[in-house]
């Protein structure tokens, strides 16, 4: 999206529609989420304070409905560029 690679232009962040948004989303979800996931079930991290940490994260993200956080995102993104 930012270009420079590949010979492709640059997009401004406001001409970014709802699939980026969504994927960058979702990366970084899965990027942070899945090894906190991990590692809570790991038997090399059975320290109850990291794995207390790791689960309440987890159990916090998935409490949560997902248009909210949705919606939490498109308006921290909107506050960036105002």
């Amino acid at each position: 999206m930012w270009g420079g690679i590949f010979g492709l232009s640059h997009v401004s962040q406001d001409r970014w529609g709802g699939l980026p948004v969504t994927l960058i989303l979702a990366t970084f979800g899965l990027a942070f989420g899945f090894p906190l996931g991990f590692s809570s079930r790991s038997a090399a991290l059975q320290t109850p304070a990291i794995r207390s940490l790791c689960v309440l994260y987890v159990e916090l993200i998935r409490g949560v409905p997902l248009i909210s956080l949705l919606f939490m995102a498109s308006v921290m993104f909107s506050a960036v560029h105002a």
